[in-house]
Protein backbone atom coordinates (compact mmCIF):
# COMPACT_ATOMS: atom_id res chain seq x y z
CA UNK A 1 0.00 0.00 0.00
CA UNK A 2 1.17 3.31 -1.50
CA UNK A 3 1.99 5.72 2.09
CA UNK A 4 0.24 9.03 2.00
CA UNK A 5 2.45 11.70 0.97
CA UNK A 6 3.34 14.45 3.77
CA UNK A 7 2.51 17.80 3.87
CA UNK A 8 5.53 19.03 2.29
CA UNK A 9 5.26 16.83 -0.63
CA UNK A 10 1.29 17.45 -1.53
CA UNK A 11 2.10 21.42 -1.32
CA UNK A 12 5.05 20.51 -3.68
CA UNK A 13 3.24 18.50 -6.36
CA UNK A 14 0.61 21.65 -5.96
CA UNK A 15 3.41 24.04 -6.35
CA UNK A 16 3.43 27.15 -9.08
CA UNK A 17 7.28 27.59 -9.97
CA UNK A 18 7.51 29.11 -13.17
CA UNK A 19 3.84 29.64 -13.41
CA UNK A 20 3.68 33.30 -12.51
CA UNK A 21 0.53 34.43 -11.32
CA UNK A 22 -1.34 37.07 -13.74
CA UNK A 23 -4.47 38.90 -13.75
CA UNK A 24 -6.09 39.93 -16.91
CA UNK A 25 -7.74 42.91 -16.13
CA UNK A 26 -9.99 43.37 -19.52
CA UNK A 27 -11.20 40.28 -22.25
CA UNK A 28 -9.11 40.06 -25.56
CA UNK A 29 -10.55 41.83 -28.82
CA UNK A 30 -13.16 39.22 -29.64
CA UNK A 31 -13.10 37.16 -26.87
CA UNK A 32 -16.03 37.22 -24.15
CA UNK A 33 -15.49 35.96 -20.62
CA UNK A 34 -17.40 33.10 -18.90
CA UNK A 35 -21.15 33.70 -17.97
CA UNK A 36 -21.15 34.92 -14.71
CA UNK A 37 -20.57 32.27 -11.71
CA UNK A 38 -20.17 29.53 -14.70
CA UNK A 39 -23.81 28.62 -14.50
CA UNK A 40 -25.88 30.38 -17.28
CA UNK A 41 -28.49 27.94 -19.09
CA UNK A 42 -28.15 25.18 -17.01
CA UNK A 43 -30.21 25.91 -14.80
CA UNK A 44 -33.97 24.50 -15.21
CA UNK A 45 -36.16 25.72 -12.09
CA UNK A 46 -35.17 28.68 -10.36
CA UNK A 47 -36.74 29.76 -6.35
CA UNK A 48 -36.64 33.38 -6.12
CA UNK A 49 -35.47 34.36 -2.83
CA UNK A 50 -36.70 37.25 -0.52
CA UNK A 51 -34.24 40.11 -0.38
CA UNK A 52 -33.67 41.66 3.96
CA UNK A 53 -36.18 44.70 4.25
CA UNK A 54 -34.46 48.73 4.58
CA UNK A 55 -35.46 48.38 8.05
CA UNK A 56 -33.29 44.86 8.96
CA UNK A 57 -30.28 45.68 6.11
CA UNK A 58 -30.12 49.36 8.12
CA UNK A 59 -29.65 47.32 11.53
CA UNK A 60 -26.69 46.31 10.10
CA UNK A 61 -25.50 49.62 10.36
CA UNK A 62 -21.54 49.86 10.32
CA UNK A 63 -21.04 46.03 9.62
CA UNK A 64 -22.81 46.27 5.65
CA UNK A 65 -20.78 49.24 5.26
CA UNK A 66 -17.34 47.25 6.14
CA UNK A 67 -18.71 45.37 3.42
CA UNK A 68 -19.56 47.25 1.32
CA UNK A 69 -16.20 48.79 1.11
CA UNK A 70 -14.71 45.52 1.48
CA UNK A 71 -11.86 45.71 -2.07
CA UNK A 72 -8.47 43.74 -2.87
CA UNK A 73 -6.20 47.08 -3.15
CA UNK A 74 -3.05 46.70 -4.48
CA UNK A 75 -1.40 50.47 -4.48
CA UNK A 76 0.19 51.43 -1.06
CA UNK A 77 0.95 55.24 0.11
CA UNK A 78 4.54 55.03 -0.70
CA UNK A 79 5.66 56.82 3.49
CA UNK A 80 4.15 53.25 4.68
CA UNK A 81 2.06 52.77 7.57
CA UNK A 82 1.58 53.45 11.01
CA UNK A 83 2.68 50.29 13.77
CA UNK A 84 -1.10 51.37 15.47
CA UNK A 85 -2.97 50.91 12.36
CA UNK A 86 -1.13 47.79 12.21
CA UNK A 87 -1.41 46.89 15.72
CA UNK A 88 -5.11 47.10 15.46
CA UNK A 89 -5.75 45.12 12.27
CA UNK A 90 -3.73 42.18 14.16
CA UNK A 91 -5.83 42.66 17.37
CA UNK A 92 -8.99 42.49 15.59
CA UNK A 93 -8.44 39.95 13.33
CA UNK A 94 -6.14 38.01 15.40
CA UNK A 95 -5.73 38.63 18.41
CA UNK A 96 -6.63 36.56 21.60
CA UNK A 97 -10.29 38.03 23.87
CA UNK A 98 -9.23 35.64 26.57
CA UNK A 99 -8.07 31.99 26.84
CA UNK A 100 -9.72 28.87 27.80
CA UNK A 101 -8.82 25.26 28.70
CA UNK A 102 -9.42 22.47 26.02
CA UNK A 103 -8.37 18.90 25.80
CA UNK A 104 -6.79 19.01 29.18
CA UNK A 105 -4.78 21.48 29.31
CA UNK A 106 -5.15 25.80 29.61
CA UNK A 107 -4.40 28.63 27.45
CA UNK A 108 -6.04 28.19 24.14
CA UNK A 109 -7.10 31.56 23.13
CA UNK A 110 -10.50 32.47 22.06
CA UNK A 111 -10.37 34.76 18.71
CA UNK A 112 -12.88 36.33 16.18
CA UNK A 113 -11.28 33.97 13.83
CA UNK A 114 -12.48 30.76 13.67
CA UNK A 115 -9.86 27.66 13.27
CA UNK A 116 -10.28 24.06 13.42
CA UNK A 117 -9.91 22.16 16.70
CA UNK A 118 -9.57 25.98 18.26
CA UNK A 119 -6.17 24.80 18.27
CA UNK A 120 -4.56 28.39 16.64
CA UNK A 121 -4.42 26.62 13.27
CA UNK A 122 -2.88 30.15 11.75
CA UNK A 123 -0.15 31.85 12.77
CA UNK A 124 0.81 35.28 11.38
CA UNK A 125 4.26 36.37 10.47
CA UNK A 126 4.90 40.18 9.48
CA UNK A 127 7.23 41.03 6.55
CA UNK A 128 7.16 44.95 7.58
CA UNK A 129 9.14 46.66 5.70
CA UNK A 130 7.47 50.56 5.80
CA UNK A 131 6.35 50.03 9.25
CA UNK A 132 6.61 53.64 11.45
CA UNK A 133 7.56 53.10 14.88
CA UNK A 134 8.88 49.33 13.92
CA UNK A 135 12.11 48.34 12.57
CA UNK A 136 12.36 46.78 9.30
CA UNK A 137 12.41 42.90 9.93
CA UNK A 138 10.40 40.01 10.28
CA UNK A 139 8.07 39.41 13.04
CA UNK A 140 5.83 35.93 14.31
CA UNK A 141 2.46 37.92 16.16
CA UNK A 142 1.34 36.42 19.07
CA UNK A 143 -1.54 36.63 19.73
CA UNK A 144 -2.08 36.07 23.41
CA UNK A 145 -0.14 38.64 24.45
CA UNK A 146 -0.38 40.76 21.68
CA UNK A 147 2.97 41.26 20.35
CA UNK A 148 5.55 40.75 17.91
CA UNK A 149 8.28 38.24 18.29
CA UNK A 150 11.39 39.52 16.15
CA UNK A 151 12.84 36.68 13.51
CA UNK A 152 15.12 38.89 12.24
CA UNK A 153 15.72 42.32 11.35
CA UNK A 154 18.78 41.64 8.74
CA UNK A 155 18.72 42.48 5.36
CA UNK A 156 16.56 43.95 2.75
CA UNK A 157 12.95 43.77 3.70
CA UNK A 158 11.39 44.09 0.04
CA UNK A 159 13.55 41.51 -0.96
CA UNK A 160 12.27 39.35 1.47
CA UNK A 161 9.00 40.00 0.40
CA UNK A 162 9.81 39.67 -3.47
CA UNK A 163 11.34 36.64 -2.53
CA UNK A 164 9.05 34.71 -0.33
CA UNK A 165 6.24 36.22 -3.26
CA UNK A 166 8.13 35.48 -6.39
CA UNK A 167 5.11 35.42 -8.57
CA UNK A 168 3.55 38.63 -7.72
CA UNK A 169 4.91 41.79 -9.28
CA UNK A 170 3.34 44.20 -6.83
CA UNK A 171 3.31 42.98 -3.74
CA UNK A 172 7.15 43.94 -2.64
CA UNK A 173 5.66 47.70 -2.80
CA UNK A 174 3.34 46.90 -0.30
CA UNK A 175 4.63 48.40 2.99
CA UNK A 176 3.78 45.14 5.12
CA UNK A 177 3.04 41.67 3.84
CA UNK A 178 1.67 38.87 6.16
CA UNK A 179 2.85 35.56 5.57
CA UNK A 180 0.11 33.42 6.93
CA UNK A 181 1.58 29.73 8.29
CA UNK A 182 -0.39 26.76 8.61
CA UNK A 183 0.18 24.85 11.76
CA UNK A 184 -0.53 21.09 10.81
CA UNK A 185 1.59 19.94 13.78
CA UNK A 186 -1.59 21.39 16.00
CA UNK A 187 -3.58 19.23 14.13
CA UNK A 188 -2.23 16.38 12.61
CA UNK A 189 -2.59 14.23 16.50
CA UNK A 190 -6.54 15.06 15.71
CA UNK A 191 -7.43 14.64 12.53
CA UNK A 192 -4.27 12.61 11.14
CA UNK A 193 -3.93 13.44 7.03
CA UNK A 194 -6.84 15.87 6.69
CA UNK A 195 -4.85 18.61 8.73
CA UNK A 196 -3.09 19.38 5.60
CA UNK A 197 -6.59 20.33 4.00
CA UNK A 198 -8.20 21.83 7.29
CA UNK A 199 -5.08 24.66 7.36
CA UNK A 200 -6.32 25.96 4.17
CA UNK A 201 -9.62 26.10 5.12
CA UNK A 202 -8.64 28.13 8.32
CA UNK A 203 -6.65 30.41 6.03
CA UNK A 204 -8.98 31.20 4.25
CA UNK A 205 -11.64 31.83 6.86
CA UNK A 206 -8.37 34.46 8.28
CA UNK A 207 -7.87 36.30 5.04
CA UNK A 208 -11.50 37.06 4.59
CA UNK A 209 -11.54 38.23 9.00
CA UNK A 210 -8.38 40.33 7.99
CA UNK A 211 -9.76 42.00 4.57
CA UNK A 212 -12.60 43.24 6.81
CA UNK A 213 -10.97 44.57 9.19
CA UNK A 214 -9.03 46.39 7.00
CA UNK A 215 -11.68 47.78 5.67
CA UNK A 216 -12.92 49.04 8.91
CA UNK A 217 -9.96 50.57 9.70
CA UNK A 218 -9.62 52.12 6.56
CA UNK A 219 -6.71 49.97 5.52
CA UNK A 220 -5.95 48.44 1.97
CA UNK A 221 -5.42 44.83 1.72
CA UNK A 222 -5.19 42.32 -1.17
CA UNK A 223 -4.48 38.36 -0.70
CA UNK A 224 -1.91 36.88 -2.93
CA UNK A 225 -1.46 32.79 -4.08
CA UNK A 226 1.76 33.59 -5.99
CA UNK A 227 3.73 32.59 -2.80
CA UNK A 228 7.58 30.39 -2.35
CA UNK A 229 6.86 28.57 0.22
CA UNK A 230 10.09 26.77 0.31
CA UNK A 231 11.43 30.36 0.20
CA UNK A 232 9.14 31.32 3.32
CA UNK A 233 10.20 28.19 5.09
CA UNK A 234 13.68 29.84 5.03
CA UNK A 235 13.05 32.88 5.64
CA UNK A 236 10.81 32.40 8.60
CA UNK A 237 12.42 28.69 10.09
CA UNK A 238 9.84 27.25 9.87
CA UNK A 239 10.21 23.28 9.43
CA UNK A 240 7.92 21.77 6.65
CA UNK A 241 6.73 19.00 8.05
CA UNK A 242 4.81 20.85 10.53
CA UNK A 243 4.17 24.21 9.35
CA UNK A 244 3.75 25.74 5.81
CA UNK A 245 2.95 29.22 4.64
CA UNK A 246 -0.61 28.95 3.28
CA UNK A 247 -1.43 32.54 2.11
CA UNK A 248 -0.07 36.15 1.71
CA UNK A 249 -1.63 39.35 2.07
CA UNK A 250 -0.16 42.70 1.93
CA UNK A 251 -1.66 45.51 3.79
CA UNK A 252 -0.86 49.62 3.97
CA UNK A 253 -2.04 52.80 3.55
CA UNK A 254 -4.55 52.91 0.17
CA UNK A 255 -2.83 55.43 -2.78
CA UNK A 256 -4.78 58.60 -3.78
CA UNK A 257 -6.90 58.65 -1.27
CA UNK A 258 -8.71 55.01 -0.54
CA UNK A 259 -8.77 53.73 -4.52
CA UNK A 260 -8.75 50.00 -5.42
CA UNK A 261 -7.31 48.37 -8.41
CA UNK A 262 -8.34 45.79 -9.95
CA UNK A 263 -10.68 43.11 -8.76
CA UNK A 264 -10.99 40.55 -5.95
CA UNK A 265 -7.98 38.89 -5.62
CA UNK A 266 -8.35 34.97 -6.07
Amino acid sequence: MTPAPTAPEVHDRLGIEHAPVTTTRDPRPGRAGPPLFGNEGRDRVRVALPRLPDGRAGALGDFAAVLARRRSTRLYEPAGVGLDRLAGLLQLALGARASRPQYGVGGFPVRAVACSGGVETVEAYVLARAVGGLEPGIYRYRPLDHTLATVTTVGSMRLAIREVCRYVSWIDDAPVALALVGRIDRLRWKYGPAAYRLVHLDAGVAVQTLYLVAAALGLGACAAAGFDWRAAGRRLGLDPADALMVAALAVGEPAGAGQEVGGDAG
